[in-house]
């Protein structure tokens, strides 16, 4: 725990921080404005401040035998308002194999970085002191277990750091006005290594834009400007940054989208001699439908679409290129990219590209001032945002309900259920029913259609693939029509493939429907920081609270309840998060983290009434629900267990084969990578049973392998025993499908496994 009263100012003006393990420590505190009793900053502040570590930390003995590894500059924990401005944060000494610590590390806390005038009082400003974070593993690093506090990172340096940001669990985060620069020598850090300039795992709504990124292409290491993993099925943008010399441009991994609807959107970036501008993968997510970006890549602008404005390398200057765009092809559905006609000087039109279909949107002259107008003018409407929430939420209803009424005859479950009980001599009936339908067929309905081969044969199916040109988008159904055991002819695949290239009426309606929820969704983004980041206002909290009330998403909810937590009031957090069930419809997977939900709020009351402090129940439970890591709540779990020193951080990242195979672990801090799997499930796919093989390269105090389903629920629990064993599992407890493997040594998770059941 932390020693209680905590608070206090520190002031630093030009000092110096040498050779320390952690720098400075803030403890959790929070200031309040004296006049209403709101929140505010904390007045503590950093100025032209050096932070150095040199050779000599690490010759430093701090235990018999035991040697001294930098930390942390700078340990922010659940404090507000801390402002830096024109400091260094370096690591000078050249020891590439140990931990080189990092800047600024945020456990739940807000912060400002900003460069800092060398003359003071001069306007404009002749000369600046430029934040500077080099040779570190993470210049800064943000985890966070809640409603995060405003956090604006602007105009300073990263160089040479394994990461230059990493931010998890964040939201409204301002990243802006930076220079990512990745061009080391090899002796700072390992071969191996994969450096980043941005990482973002479950963040929303944040401001990533005018960044510039470059690497060295001389270097033996692999490098990404923009990495993003799970950030879930909400409208966020990459915006307005330029990148070049790089391996991969922008990756993003897993969920990072919202079926048709919300989701990433890519924009206005521009890369120069990448071998990937961007990677798009579906590695690291849970939700399938969820998994890669948002399927229309275009910008929102009053009630139309227009390009979505990148400029890409180019495949005939650039010999190294290998995608402009790359959409894995096997399990991620089509991307629409609306892009300008190719002008001199640009690379408009992506080219190479994977499962992207391009679309020009003739007659619009690309400019890049009036095309990608800048995010960062000053201030927004507040009266046109929010009447531009109500326009849109009334468009967006009249659209859904078209939708409900359309799709699948207005019951999907029905239809379904119709197929799933028809008779052979049914078939000429079900496919007419199934082509009046048309061209509204739900992936569930066609899928259920595809399966039910004793009844519709692939004539019949042929003809209502064709009457549903969207399907074809759907690697998951194309998997599924390769698994009929008498295959499509290869001439009627080439006629049910032309759906691809171009629209059904059903992508149509989606279509529009996506184009209002991210022009809903971008005037919430700019509400919320508006009202987020607003100093002078003594209630702008409460303006925030009221906008989360109006907003009908679950998500919204859980984010006005942990503001309602933030301020101690546990009641009224409970009563919103138990009024969700009520309110909305829940899938399985929702009840399911809505029931992580209920548990993790109730640990944090606990831990933030206890003095910040966790006892062996509260941190058994949140291992228990950091084990769903791919779901916000198994993350903020983790991210507390890493705030209180209980569990090491580790972040995952997929690259592109030909770089890397499989997964890279990165591990902070005093950790060694893991090369080799210590488990082994065979067969997999599996009948009847399975083996679970281990093999531990040294003794271990405990270990533990939890198997649970693709909602995170626990099905079985089996003990690691002796440092070598194979353990035989019954499926007698499974049905078919995908299962997850979790491997735990001494409580921390070190490896995720697929199992697939086959009955």
């Amino acid at each position: 725990g932390y020693y209680i009263p905590t608070g206090g100012i520190v002031q630093s003006y030009g000092g110096v921080f040498k050779d320390n393990i952690i720098g400075v420590c803030f403890y959790p505190y929070q200031n309040f404005n004296p006049q209403t009793s709101e929140p505010a900053n904390n007045l503590s502040r950093f100025k032209n401040t050096g932070f150095i570590t040199t050779e000599f930390l690490y010759g430093m003995e701090i235990e018999p035998g035991e040697s001294a590894i930098p930390e942390t500059f700078v340990d922010l924990q659940s404090v507000e308002g801390i402002l830096f401005k024109g400091n260094t944060f370096q690591n000078l000494a050249t020891t590439s194999d140990e931990s080189r610590g990092t800047g600024i590390r945020s456990g739940s806390a807000g912060f400002y970085v900003y460069n800092e005038c060398a003359i003071s009082n001069t306007t404009p400003c002749p000369e600046y002191y430029i934040s500077i974070f080099e040779h570190l593993d993470y210049g800064i690093l943000v985890l966070d277990d809640r409603e995060s506090l405003p956090i604006v990172i602007d105009s300073a340096t990263f160089t040479d750091n394994k990461r230059g940001i990493l931010m998890s669990g964040v939201n409204n985060a301002e990243i802006f006005h930076n220079t990512f620069e990745m061009d080391m020598p090899d002796s700072y850090h390992s071969t191996s290594d994969t450096l980043i300039g941005v990482y973002l795992e479950a963040c929303q709504e944040f401001l990533l834009t005018e960044n510039y990124f470059t690497g060295y292409s001389g270097t033996q290491m692999d490098h990404a400007a923009i990495y993003t993993h799970n950030l879930g099925p909400y409208y966020n943008e990459i915006y307005n940054n330029s990148i070049e010399n790089l391996s991969c441009g922008i990756v993003t991994a897993g969920e990072n989208r919202n079926g048709n609807a919300e989701g990433l959107c890519i924009l206005c970036n521009d890369f120069t001699d990448c071998q990937y501008d961007v990677y798009i993968i579906p590695y690291g997510g849970m939700v399938v439908e969820n998994l890669g970006i948002a399927k229309n890549q275009g910008m929102v602008s009053g009630q139309s679409y227009l390009p979505a404005a990148n400029t890409f390398t180019d495949d005939e200057e650039y010999q190294d290129l290998e995608y402009n765009i790359y959409n894995d092809p096997d399990d991620l559905v089509q991307i629409n990219y609306y892009h300008h006609e190719n002008q001199l000087g640009f690379i408009l039109m992506p080219y190479p590209v994977e499962n992207v279909h391009r679309e020009p949107m003739l007659g619009i002259i690309y400019n890049k001032e009036a095309s990608c107008p800048s995010l960062l003018s000053g201030g927004i409407d507040l009266l046109y945002e929010n009447t531009n929430v109500i326009n849109e939420s009334s468009i967006i209803l009249d659209y859904t309900d078209s939708l409900n009424l359309l799709v699948d005859g207005g019951s999907t479950e029905s239809l379904s259920f119709d197929i799933q009980t028809s008779m052979p001599y049914e078939a000429m009936d079900l496919r007419q029913q199934l082509l009046n339908e048309s061209p509204y067929l739900s992936d569930t309905v066609m899928k259920s259609a595809i399966e039910k081969e004793n009844v519709l044969p692939n004539v019949m199916i042929k003809d209502i693939l064709v009457a549903n040109p969207h399907s074809v988008k759907s690697p998951d159904l194309l998997r599924q029509l390769n698994n009929r055991l008498i295959l499509m002819p290869d001439y009627w695949m080439a006629e049910i493939m032309d759906g691809i290239n171009y629209y059904g009426a059903k992508e149509l309606l989606e279509k529009s429907l996506a184009l209002h929820s991210s022009a809903r969704a971008q005037s919430f983004m700019k509400l919320i920081s508006e009202y987020k980041y607003d100093t002078l206002n003594a209630y702008a909290r409460d303006s925030l609270k009221n906008l989360l009330k109006t907003r009908q998403n679950v998500n919204a909810k859980y984010r006005l309840a942990y503001l309602y937590l933030m301020e101690n009031d546990s009641t009224t957090a409970n009563n919103i998060i138990d009024s969700i069930p009520i309110n909305f419809v829940l899938d399985d997977n929702e009840q399911f983290e809505h029931g992580l939900h209920n548990d993790l709020v109730d640990i944090q009351n606990h831990y933030w009434n206890n003095n910040y402090s966790l006892d062996s129940i509260d941190i058994q439970n949140l291992q228990s629900i950091s084990s769903n890591i791919n779901t916000l709540q198994g993350i903020y779990s983790r991210n507390l267990l890493v705030i209180n020193n209980l569990q090491e951080f580790k972040e995952t990242i997929y690259l592109p084969d030909n770089l890397k195979s499989g997964i890279v672990w990165d591990i902070t801090y005093n950790s060694n990578t893991i090369e080799t799997s210590i488990v082994q499930i065979y067969p997999n796919p599996s009948y009847s049973y399975f083996i679970i093989e281990y093999d531990l390269n040294e003794p271990v105090e405990s270990g533990k392998i939890i198997i649970s389903d693709v909602l995170g629920k626990q099905i079985q629990m089996y003990r690691i025993e002796g440092q070598q064993n194979q353990i035989l599992c019954s499926t007698d407890k499974y049905t078919t499908g995908m299962y997850f493997v979790h491997v735990f040594i001494n409580n921390e998770l070190v490896e995720n496994h697929k199992l697939n059941i086959v009955k």
